[in-house]
């Protein structure tokens, strides 16, 4: 899964979405504004940019996407980590409901920041069969330079990130609203609140086979 930036904000309403509102004033074939180094451009400024159509412009953007994930993607993160279990879709007509819905997909969402705990810098957000030992043990290898230190609320399986030879902090969480209050779990709650809403904005609905 590829190693993804984060933005570096001093508030938890940052909000990740793209601004396309500012597409909206770029002239046809005008190079777009000077930008922060780490602003996304949307596919509709590149269209006016490169004076494509839109499908060609989005399948650019996507070729671009793929080579930064394919970039990134061997990168480990390193100093403090903080880690969180996530899960995308909702119950199914007829089927479980919960986090056994047959309709949802477990993903472990990790978030490099500095030593402060306030400042984050990269994460990964990866899918997994589930939430348990077999599906965790690995991912500290593929994912954690030695050395990390990972803190999580936690969760059973994530004593594996101290079996793999990492500082594993638990965080004392009273209930699921404190988690965006307390330092060393803040980060990992914005970057999941920020990628649901995404999600929820660009799609109604998600339809998947586990």
């Amino acid at each position: 899964m590829p190693v993804v930036s984060a933005p570096d904000a001093p508030a938890q309403q940052h909000d990740l979405r793209v601004d396309q509102a500012a597409s909206d004033d770029l002239d046809a074939g005008d190079p777009p504004a000077d930008r922060d180094q780490d602003q996304h451009m949307v596919a509709l400024e590149l269209m006016r940019y490169l004076r494509v159509n839109d499908e060609v412009a989005l399948r650019i953007k996507r070729k671009v996407m793929q080579v930064m994930a394919e970039r990134e993607a061997p990168r480990p993160l390193s100093g403090f980590v903080q880690v969180d279990d996530a899960y995308l879709g909702g119950e199914r007509n007829g089927g479980k409901s919960g986090c056994g819905s047959e309709n949802k997909q477990a993903f472990l969402v990790a978030l490099q920041t500095d030593e402060t705990l306030e400042h984050p810098s990269c994460a990964v957000i990866e899918p997994v069969r589930s939430f348990d030992n077999d599906s965790i043990q690995n991912w500290p290898v593929h994912h954690l330079a030695p050395g990390a230190e990972v803190f999580s609320d936690g969760l059973f399986c994530f004593r594996r990130f101290a079996d793999a030879g990492h500082t594993h902090t638990v965080l004392k969480i009273e209930g699921r609203r404190a988690t965006g209050k307390v330092q060393g779990a803040c980060w990992v709650n914005v970057l999941l609140g920020n990628l649901k809403r995404a999600i929820s904005g660009r799609y109604h609905a998600i339809r998947q086979a586990k």
